[in-house]
């Protein structure tokens, strides 16, 4: 006989790892406001891709969580450190003045500086969830990738890991966004998996 007698939350890493897309789509949509860089109002956020990219998508960031280490585990609650691959992907073209694969590089450079930016940030301290649930967030790491020229484009792709230490949700602990958090994204699912992106 069953003797969980309740629905089994929403468990913290996917809250998490659907928060980092929330963040990131919302700020960096945000910065055209300040930059009027078109970079910005092009980008396209999704988690948990993992179907082939096509240069006509670029640029674009996939969050996906990786992994999960335990620790501090007792019969209340865990303490949980959880790795999220935060993956920048851009293309250029090349020109006659302008080689493609510099342009696509520090293109990629600079939307994974952002991303560090935003998520380091001391707004997002706990990413937007009320205090409790997140212990601390570490950007780890950076590694930049060059793909094979795709046609006439050159490719670069970054990833970004992200580690989040957070308690696990056992009905104890509610994973709770501040209020008024994030009012402006929205989710939608297409045909290459959950895309968020900002509402004008």
């Amino acid at each position: 006989m069953a003797k969980i007698n309740y629905p089994i939350v929403t468990q913290s890493f996917e809250l998490i790892r659907d928060q980092i897309a929330k963040i990131l789509a919302e700020e960096l949509d945000n910065q055209f406001v300040y930059t009027y860089d078109n970079l910005y109002k092009s980008i396209r956020v999704f988690t948990e891709r993992f179907k082939p990219i096509n240069e006509s998508e670029y640029p674009m960031i996939n969050v996906s969580m990786v992994r999960g280490d335990f620790a501090d585990q007792d019969i209340r609650n865990s303490q949980t450190l959880f790795s999220f691959f935060i993956d920048v992907y851009t293309s250029a073209k090349a020109t006659k003045n302008n080689p493609g694969d510099e342009i696509a590089t520090k293109t990629n450079h600079k939307l994974a500086g952002k991303c560090r930016f935003i998520l380091k940030h001391s707004a997002y301290k706990t990413l937007g969830f009320l205090p409790g649930l997140i212990a601390r967030v570490t950007v780890r790491s950076y590694q930049f990738d060059n793909k094979p020229d795709q046609d006439a484009y050159s490719v670069c792709v970054g990833r970004i890991v992200l580690e989040v230490q957070a308690g696990d949700l056992d009905g104890l602990l509610v994973g709770k966004t501040q209020d008024g958090f994030l009012t402006d994204v929205k989710l939608f699912e297409s045909d290459q998996g959950y895309n968020y992106f900002a509402v004008e």
